[in-house]
């Protein structure tokens, strides 16, 4: 459980700082998967590692030529087998200069951990919703599941 709350942790800080450097920088900035901290695989599969970068365009791609300051943050693949992924299905989130999640699925989206083999007890998701909101559940709580 420890683990897993540890991992799902880090995304959480990812996507705080996403928000905070998009009102901050009043343009939009982009979190996606990405397995090499320089482009963005366009799957839905977080637990191969993830970056966040200033989007201009908003696209959920890393901007050419981009500067070197535009990447902010990249996020360490998982060991293990634990697996990540958003339900619906989302291999980016932009966040506009006002702290929206602008391209949410349905508006939400929760990105679920779960153990190999899959334990509810160390299930852990975070919630996330179009005004930014993200909140961390356990396995039953809210759209954990």
């Amino acid at each position: 459980r420890n683990r897993v709350e540890s991992e799902v942790s880090a995304m959480m800080r990812s996507l705080q700082l996403a928000r905070s450097e998009a009102i901050k920088r009043g343009q939009p900035v982009s979190v996606c998967a990405s397995r090499d901290g320089a482009r963005c695989l366009g799957e839905n599969v977080w637990r191969d590692g993830w970056m966040v970068f200033v989007d201009r365009d908003a696209d959920g791609e890393v901007d050419t030529p981009s500067d070197a300051t535009d990447l902010l943050q990249v996020g360490a693949a998982w060991t293990g087998n634990d697996t990540f992924r958003a339900t619906p299905p989302m291999a980016f989130v932009t966040y506009n200069r006002d702290g929206f999640a602008a391209n949410l699925p349905g508006g939400a989206v929760t990105l679920a951990a779960r153990t190999e083999p899959v334990s509810a007890l160390a299930t852990r998701c975070i919630a996330l919703n179009m005004v930014g909101r993200q909140t961390m559940q356990k396995s039953g709580e809210g759209t954990c599941h």
